[in-house]
């Protein structure tokens, strides 16, 4: 094996043949599924770096390296170059001859493996498709461990069914997401979901993931699209007022108790941003540009077309100098977007003082399924989480897949 190493390297490795040969044929358990137990667990697929010219990886023990028809068990840090080739570095001064993709590099006893420092369960994949893609093979289970911390926050023990929801709600996001072709599934940011490995985890929530453990909401037998966010205004939004299709179980609920919004707590449940008159009419010409491709020299009035139920505004008509253009649904958000980045919700009034133009709202994020600050405070207030997953997505059921 490793014919192509530097010559003396061989006897060494000759020692490790028998072991990688067992390894190989146990290799189809990391296929598709971990097994536990008898209990399959889907594995996800994290793109966690697109064209990275060098790459490093290590692990607590050692490592197994599969590339091409080659397999070796190494320690230390691996070194990986992209560009202009693919070459892998193994040791001092030791380098594996004509590598091919993809690569597979596994920790030894299913140990942590660290991707430029950073520790994460499963294993790495590199695969070049046209770019190079660096990816975080792991079974659901660890990946939602890495997931609900940084979504919702790391919580104290009396808050734990809010980390359940969450958990359910990343869980059930995730199985609808394995797309089973393609190079990966997921990204760890907020275009998916946030993933930060095992840095990201904690024990209270770990506990959380592991008491639902399988555990998916579904309507219909389907897992649901399981959205959140942030923090509702005193009400939920309809899927169709944010994205303009209809949801059965993606309805508007009103988001309280007793007259009291159960996002009341939220540092985002009110806020405010004001505006330079002259800057904030520059902001909406350059944000029509973006949004629309229609440019504008001047805008003359802008006009707020009422608010659905959900108390989001539905519209807002802009007079320019190429006539009047029209921002409908979440996008109105966008309008106003400058370094400080879109309003956080699309709950809000505009106002005018002297030479300031103040926008009022409330809410941060789009509106739609689990208010995370919500399901914060129906824990503290003694739901369980299927009582808060079922308070913000209607009808539906929960099931265990594994």
């Amino acid at each position: 094996m490793w014919e192509e190493l530097h010559k003396g390297d061989n006897i060494r490795f000759q020692k490790v043949f028998i072991i990688v040969i067992i390894l190989l044929l146990n290799s189809c358990a990391y296929q598709k599924y971990y097994t536990i137990k008898g209990q399959k667990i889907p594995q996800v697929r994290v793109l966690l770096k697109r064209n990275s010219s060098h790459i490093s990886i290590a692990s607590d023990i050692g490592l197994k390296i599969y590339t091409g028809r080659k397999s070796g068990i190494f320690p230390g840090v691996i070194e990986i170059s992209t560009n202009p080739e693919l070459k892998i570095k193994v040791g001092y001064k030791k380098v594996i001859q004509r590598p091919e993709y993809p690569v597979k590099i596994y920790p030894v006893e299913n140990g942590i493996i660290y991707l430029e420092g950073k520790p994460y369960r499963g294993y790495i994949l590199i695969v070049k498709k046209g770019d190079i893609f660096v990816i975080n093979v792991v079974d659901i289970e660890s990946y939602v461990q890495g997931v609900v911390p940084l979504e919702i926050g790391k919580l104290n023990e009396k808050l734990i069914d809010a980390l359940k929801a969450q958990a359910v709600a990343a869980r059930t996001y995730v199985v609808r997401s394995l797309k089973r072709k393609g190079i990966y599934d997921v990204v760890p940011t907020t275009y998916d979901q946030v993933y930060g490995g095992v840095n990201a985890e904690s024990p209270i929530s770990d506990k959380a993931v592991k008491q639902t453990r399988g555990e998916v909401a579904t309507y219909r037998r389907n897992p649901i699209d399981a959205k959140y966010f942030s923090t509702s205004w005193g009400r939920t939004a309809n899927s169709e007022d944010v994205w303009g299709k209809k949801v059965p179980y993606l309805r508007s609920v009103y988001d309280g108790r007793y007259g009291k919004a159960f996002s009341r707590f939220s540092p985002h449940y009110r806020w405010i941003r004001v505006y330079e008159k002259k800057a904030f009419f520059e902001t909406v010409k350059k944000n029509i540009d973006r949004l629309t491709g229609k440019s504008v020299h001047f805008v003359r009035r802008l006009t707020l077309k009422g608010k659905n139920r959900s108390g989001m505004v539905k519209m807002i008509v802009v007079n320019t100098d190429k006539g009047k253009i029209t921002i409908r649904k979440d996008k109105v958000r966008m309008l106003f977007a400058d370094s400080r980045g879109s309003l956080k919700s699309a709950c809000f009034d505009v106002k005018i003082r002297g030479n300031k133009v103040l926008i009022v709202g409330k809410g941060f994020g789009h509106g739609v399924g689990m208010s995370q600050y919500g399901a914060i405070e129906m824990a503290r207030e003694g739901y369980n989480y299927k009582q808060i997953l079922k308070h913000y997505y209607k009808g539906i059921k929960i099931k265990k897949l594994w």
